[in-house]
């Protein structure tokens, strides 16, 4: 051997152990980091089959057998140096600028040997030579492992062989590794790996044409179908994968190529409908076949780029900048995120569903193989950036809108995503921007996404729609009637919130209703939680009455409506504190009243006594009678024992009917409004008022009283050392009162400066209050202040009335109670006089020391001289009666019962001097009707020519009474003339029949004389016409017929009209009121003459 073939040898020998040594160095490692590595196996494998693809492509053969595992392909035969690195392996080999070799069994083949250290390979050298062998990588150190390298390359030697190659499935290569047990899962695990991520295997492979795979279980054939263009830039490739006895099933794979860059999805379809596939944990990253290090790999979709330089375990890539800058895998990535986003937008425009899966990131690992910081602003600028800009996300309104443009909602929680989105769903035009529902979490997953990768936080991303940002806006929104406003035509407001309220407490957000005002209060604001206190069953009306106080009482008040638990834990709010809080307010208004103040005050009132609330009412403001349009009378309620003779009263309507008569006697300012009766009628409540001491249903009550002066009766003594003294009881006593009778400017003051009041009060007296209180003047001896004992009548109010100066005289001046005062008092009112002098009123007048028989006398005689007269008339009369005082009596009841027994005993007398006056005065009458009435073309005729008359007062020729008649062919009158000279003008039935049945054209005309000796020339001064008379006349007309019919009682007398019936007489009394104020006869001819012409009315 010459000395050069020593050093070859020599160099050989040294390549070979350095080669064992890396070989035994990576197997060690393999098989340190199996986990990482199991999977490679298949790939390695297939990728030694593309390499020896031919022209028309290759397929390629996976078998599982019970013991052991066949890979197979129809490539290219083995060159020389293949087998040498097959055996040896020198080196792995790249070749960047020729992309059909991948590599050469370099370090990725011994991948293979986690399945079995041992191989038998077999299959033809390109010299046409076969061989089979066994591939042995067995050794404890490298020295063994170049043993058995050595061993096998003798062994493929020895096994060269001439002749046709012995291919029964029409493969040229063939490895099989033996199994054991222990192994069968990286076998198993890496033929799944295969089929799951074959579609993108054949996709991104031009040359791997088909794939089988056997085992135990089953077989499957993966192979390469239509590839159909997407777009310009896009196509859909498809992938059939079939069994035996069972049809094809379809995959498809979309991409994006360039020239070198290729980026896709697998999708699924049916018919026209596309969604995108369950990818899985598929390797993100392709060099053709996937870096299985690249499972986690940020992006959504698989990238390839066969000029990627992987790194040396061939798991992931070199994404780290270099010596020289950015590293050329940098580059092919920054355009791989380009097509990764066009990708999702075209899914997106496509509708194909799960589109949204594709805008979704993985998370960013601190991967010792990337530039973290590099990667994150790629991602941001290039893929994140631009999706959020296209409208990729469908609303649920069915248009495509930019996410940026949207409301997602953001929840870690699907239902709580969805449940969020059923609420915004409910917001006006919030459809628009919603993504839908199906994707509302899809769409919250890719926000998360993005977010690690912006400077902000998911939840101040524009787009997104957190439950506090909803919360916000509903705070905005202010009110419930807003809400309402904001939500859609057919939701409920009150029904959304308590929706929202639930989604917070169940997603553990109770925050929020202290961060934002949420809950509405009764008022319809929303408040924070800390706003509000719970209703503990406060009277709606009672909240009415407190806000028209100017207090918000509901608006911390939570709705009741409201159902979340949680509201139940609030500070309840009392029935008390609203009540104690208005009537404070009230008081408060009542310093500056307003026009609402009346009524807000009687329905508070009338609330606290239909609710029992009576205690309340002390200190209580409240309007009087004296309240007008302009001014609000205030008096205050109180309880005061002590006080008790300040208690006002109640309305009047509470009173008895005949105290309401004379309401006016009692001060109007302490005398409730009568707008609290009308708005509380119930007499019982009134009762419970008056019991607890309030007001007073009565102006007369009982009560205790010290100080009360003595009336005499008799003469009291008066001390000389002081005239002065005055006679009271020195011990309290009960008494009879008048509610603020004594006050200045009240009860009695308020009757000196009318008659008409004076009149009242004394018949009230006399006919109500003595009635009821029968013993209101009797005497009762009790210790006065000087130190005796006198009398004192129970009735305090009888004292102003005997020392004040009260009774009205006119022209604004008084005098004390005498029967003189009296007397003049009662003028005119005879009938009430005789009321007063009758009954209990005599006791009165005896207690003001008024003599009955003076006060009589006055009554009847107005002056001295008449009443001197009357009492010569008197005494005449007793002298005739022989001073038998049953006969006086006799005569003056029949005088009484029968007024007109006077006149039947003149009347034959006077009956001549009558008949002859009328006369002359009803000619005087008609001659000035004709006078007046003739030159304007009417006729006065006699007419109504009868014998029913009064003679005493009647017109009369030949014993016949004359009714005038004025007439112009087109209207006509009827005038009665009556002469008389007292009070009353009488007519008889037929007289009152025909007023009546001609009411709408009967003049009644009267003379008043002042004595039988009256001239002619007083008529016409003296006369007066009453044109209503039949309207007077009929309701006692029909009076009278009723009594005819029934012989029941009748009412005698209507206004001024009186009917009296005396033996088979009738008259009919017109009154002095019905004709004292009638028409002059110039006004009765302007009156006739308007009507006959047409111009008013005759009445």
């Amino acid at each position: 051997m010459s000395a050069d073939d020593t050093l070859n040898d020599a160099r050989h020998e040294v390549l070979v152990e350095n080669t064992a040594q890396a070989v035994h160095k990576h197997l060690s490692k393999l098989f340190q980091e199996e986990i990482r590595f199991r999977s490679r196996w298949v790939w390695e494998l297939l990728q030694n089959a593309r390499d020896a693809s031919p022209e028309e492509g290759v397929s390629v053969w996976l078998i599982q057998e019970p013991h052991r595992v066949v890979f197979r392909h129809n490539g290219v035969p083995f060159a020389h140096k293949s087998i040498a690195h097959l055996i040896y392996h020198g080196s792995t080999k790249y070749d960047i600028s020729d992309s059909s070799a991948i590599g050469q069994f370099g370090t990725g083949f011994l991948t293979t040997h986690l399945i079995s250290k041992t191989v038998e390979v077999k299959g033809r050298t390109d010299g046409g030579r076969q061989f089979r062998f066994l591939l042995d990588r067995r050794g404890n150190n490298a020295d063994e492992l170049k043993a058995a390298m050595d061993a096998s390359w003798e062994a493929f030697t020895q096994s060269l062989t001439e002749g046709p190659f012995n291919d029964d499935g029409g493969f040229t290569t063939e490895f099989a590794y033996p199994l054991v047990s222990d192994i069968v899962g990286v076998v198993e695990e890496g033929i799944a790996d295969l089929i799951t991520n074959a579609a993108y295997l054949l996709a991104f492979n031009g040359r791997i044409r088909s794939l089988h795979v056997e085992q135990l279980n089953r077989s499957v054939t993966i192979k390469k179908g239509v590839c159909r263009p997407i777009s310009e830039a896009a196509h859909r490739l498809q992938v059939e994968e079939g069994a035996p006895g069972d049809a094809p099933v379809s995959r498809y794979v979309a991409f994006i190529a360039n020239d070198e860059t290729s980026v896709a999805v697998e999708i699924a379809g049916v018919g026209a409908n596309w969604s995108i596939a369950e990818q899985g944990q598929i390797p993100r990253i392709f060099v053709a076949f996937p870096l299985t290090g690249t499972r986690d790999f940020c992006f959504p979709v698989v990238i390839n780029n066969e000029k990627f330089q992987p790194r040396e375990d061939r798991d992931t890539l070199v994404l780290i900048p270099n010596r020289e800058g950015k590293h050329l895998n940098m580059v092919r990535m920054e355009g791989a995120c380009d097509f990764a986003a066009r990708l999702a937008v075209l899914a997106a425009e496509e509708g194909w569903r799960g589109a949204a899966t594709l805008a979704r990131l993985y998370p960013l690992h601190q991967w010792d193989w990337v530039d973290t910081d590099w990667f994150r602003k790629l991602l941001v600028e290039r893929f994140i950036e631009p999706l959020r800009a296209a409208k990729v996300m469908m609303t649920a309104a069915g248009a495509r809108i930019a996410p940026s443009a949207g409301m997602i909602p953001l929840f870690a929680d699907p239902e709580a995503c969805c449940d969020l989105w059923d609420l915004t769903a409910e917001v006006k035009d919030a459809l628009g921007q919603l993504p839908r529902r199906d994707e509302a979490h899809t769409w919250a997953d890719n926000l998360k996404s993005w977010a690690p990768f912006l400077p902000e936080a998911v939840e101040q991303l524009s787009e997104s729609l957190t439950l506090q940002k909803l919360c916000e806006q509903v705070s905005a929104w202010g009110t419930v009637e807003e809400v309402g406003k904001q939500l859609g035509e057919a939701v409920d407001p009150i029904a959304w919130l308590n929706q929202l309220h639930t989604l917070i407490s169940k997603t553990s957000h109770v925050e929020l209703f202290e961060q934002a005002r949420l809950i509405p209060s009764q008022g319809g604001a929303l408040k924070k939680i800390t706003e509000l206190r719970r209703d503990s069953g406060i009277d709606e009306e009672l909240k009415d009455i407190a806000e028209s106080l100017g207090l918000p009482t509901r608006d911390d008040l939570l709705d009741q409506r409201m159902r979340l638990k949680e509201f139940l834990e609030l500070q309840p709010k009392t029935e008390g504190e609203v009540l104690t809080a208005a009537a404070q307010a009230l008081k408060d208004k009542a310093k500056s009243v307003d026009a609402a103040f009346g009524r807000i005050a009687v329905r508070f009132f009338v609330w606290l006594v239909r609710h029992d609330k009576t205690d309340r009412l002390d200190g209580f403001p409240v309007l009087t009678r004296a309240t007008t349009k302009e001014d609000a009378g205030l008096a205050t309620l109180f309880r005061d024992p002590a006080k008790s003779d300040e208690r006002l009263l109640a309305p009047i309507g509470c009173w008895p009917e005949p105290a309401r008569l004379v309401a006016d006697l009692f001060p109007k300012r302490l005398t409730l409004s009568d707008m609290y009766h009308e708005a509380l009628a119930d007499e019982a409540l009134w009762r419970g008022i008056a019991d607890k001491g309030y007001v007073r249903l009565n102006p007369l009550f009982k009560t205790q009283r010290r100080h009360i002066p003595f009336i005499p009766d008799e003469p009291l003594p008066v001390s000389e050392k002081d005239k002065k003294l005055k006679h009271r009881t020195k011990d309290s006593v009960e008494v009879s009162a008048l509610a603020f009778f004594e006050k200045d400017e009240t009860g009695l003051d308020a009757v000196r400066r009318s008659k008409t009041r004076a009149v009242s009060l004394l018949l009230f007296l006399a006919t109500h209050v003595l009635e009821v209180d029968s013993d209101a003047l009797d005497t009762v001896e009790a210790d006065c202040e000087c130190g005796e004992k006198h009398h004192h009548y129970r009735a305090a109010w009888l004292v102003p009335m005997w020392d004040r100066q009260w009774v009205p005289l006119g022209d604004a001046k008084q005098s004390s109670a005498t029967a003189e005062s009296i007397a003049q008092l009662f003028v005119g009112r005879e009938e009430e006089l005789r009321q007063l002098t009758a009954g209990k009123g005599r006791k009165l007048l005896e207690a003001l020391n008024i003599s009955l028989a003076d006060l009589s006398l006055r009554a009847v005689a107005k002056d001295e001289d008449t009443r001197i007269s009357l009492i010569d008339s008197l005494t005449d009369i007793v002298h005739a009666a022989e001073n038998d005082l049953e006969k006086i009596r006799l005569v003056a009841g029949e005088i009484k019962q029968s007024p007109g027994l006077l006149d039947e005993i003149r009347e034959h007398r006077e009956r001549r001097e009558k008949v002859q006056r009328n006369q002359s005065f009803g000619a005087e009458v008609e001659r000035l009707l004709k006078e007046a009435l003739q030159g304007h073309g009417l006729k006065v005729t006699r007419t109504g020519v009868g014998s029913d008359y009064e003679v005493e007062e009647d017109y009369l020729v030949d014993d016949k009474e004359v009714i005038l008649e004025v007439e112009n062919g087109h209207r006509s009158f009827l005038v009665e003339v009556k002469a008389t000279v007292g009070k009353v003008a009488k007519m008889t039935v037929t007289q009152a029949e025909t007023a009546v049945h001609h009411k709408d054209r009967f003049i009644l005309c009267i003379v008043r004389l002042d004595s039988p000796d009256t001239t002619l020339e007083i008529v016409q001064e003296r006369c007066r016409f009453v044109m209503n008379i039949g309207h007077q006349i009929e309701p006692v007309l029909e009076e009278y017929r009723r009594y005819q019919e029934t012989r029941d009682e009748a009412c005698t007398r209507v206004g001024e009209v009186e009917l009296i019936v005396h033996d088979s007489e009738v008259r009919f009394a017109v009154g002095d009121g019905a004709w004292t104020s009638g028409l002059s006869l110039h006004d009765v001819v302007e009156r006739i003459l308007r009507a006959c012409s047409g111009t008013v009315s005759a009445t």
